[in-house]
C-alpha cells in the first residue's frame, strides 16, 4: 500500500505556516549551472557553474516538537536560516509561483516530483533517507543528489508537449538549463535516481507546495499526525523503497 493511497487517514493541514528556519540540513554545495534560455538537449561548452547549496531546509513551527523538512523548487530565490517566513500551501503542481522562468511545474513534471520523493524520502521524517547504493556515498550525497534533480525537474526547458514519462528520458546534467560538475558520490546517486524515474513506473506520494513571493517556494511530503503515524509505522517502512542498482 503506498503511501499516498492513505489520505484518508491524513488530518488536514494548515493553509499558513508560519516558520522558523533551521540550520541547514542534510547535503552539500556542488557546482551548478542554470540558464532558462537552454533547451534540454543543448549545451554551450562555456558554462558557468557556481557552487551552490544543495541542502535540505529544515523549518519549525512555534509549539511543534519535530521540523518540517522541505526541498527547493526555485533556484534564483533564497532563504536563511533564523529567519521567520510565512508560507502558503498549494497544489505541488502550482509552485515554483512566477510568471517567468521556470513558472509552476505542472502536472507532468509534478508525476516526476512525486516518484523522487516516494523512493528517496523518508515517509517518517520527510527528509532523505540512505537507500543502501554502499560505501562512499553517504547523507550527504543523497541529498545533494536530490536537490539537483529537483532543480533538474522543475527548471528543465523538456520538448515541448513531452509527458512525464518523455521527460524522465530528457534528464540530463551535462546538457540543458540545469548542468551540474557534481561530485563523484553524488552523481552515484542521481544515476540511480534517474533509472529509478525512467523504470516505466511513476509512485505517487502525498505532496504540497509553499509559496511566498519573496522567498524560495518550498516542496515537502505531508506527514501524517503522530497519532496515525504511530498505527501505520508497521507498514510504510515494506513499501517505501524501489531502490536500483
Amino acid at each position: 500500500m503506498a503511501l499516498a493511497a492513505l489520505g484518508c487517514c491524513i488530518p488536514a493541514h494548515a493553509e499558513l505556516y508560519e516558520v522558523t528556519m533551521e540550520p541547514y540540513g542534510a547535503g552539500k554545495r556542488q557546482l551548478v549551472s542554470a540558464n532558462g534560455s537552454f533547451a534540454w538537449d543543448f549545451s554551450s561548452g562555456s558554462e558557468v557553474f557556481y557552487n551552490v547549496r544543495a541542502v535540505e531546509h529544515l523549518w519549525v513551527e512555534e509549539g511543534a516538537l519535530d521540523p518540517i523538512y522541505t526541498h527547493c523548487v526555485e533556484i534564483y530565490q533564497s532563504v536563511v536560516p533564523g529567519n521567520e517566513y510565512s508560507f502558503q500551501t498549494t497544489a505541488i503542481e502550482n509552485i515554483p509561483e512566477r510568471d517567468s522562468w521556470p513558472g509552476p511545474m505542472g502536472e507532468q513534471r509534478a508525476k516526476l516530483v512525486e516518484d523522487l520523493y516516494a523512493n528517496y524520502v523518508d515517509p517518517l521524517t520527510g527528509g532523505v533517507y540512505d537507500t543502501g547504493l554502499g560505501s562512499g556515498v553517504d547523507l550527504d550525497d543523497y541529498a545533494a543528489a536530490f536537490q539537483l534533480m529537483l532543480w533538474e525537474i522543475t527548471h528543465e526547458n523538456f520538448a515541448e508537449g513531452a509527458d512525464a514519462f518523455e521527460m524522465a528520458t530528457q534528464i540530463s546534467f551535462d546538457f540543458g538549463a540545469i548542468q551540474s560538475e557534481a561530485d563523484s558520490s553524488v552523481f552515484t546517486v542521481l544515476d540511480n535516481m534517474f533509472l529509478t524515474l525512467n523504470d516505466g513506473f511513476l509512485d505517487s506520494a502525498n505532496l504540497e507546495g509553499w509559496t511566498n513571493p519573496d522567498a524560495q517556494d518550498q516542496s515537502r511530503l505531508v506527514i501524517p499526525g503522530a497519532g496515525t503515524l504511530t498505527g501505520l509505522a508497521f507498514m510504510i517502512p515494506m513499501t517505501r523503497r524501489r531502490r536500483r542498482s
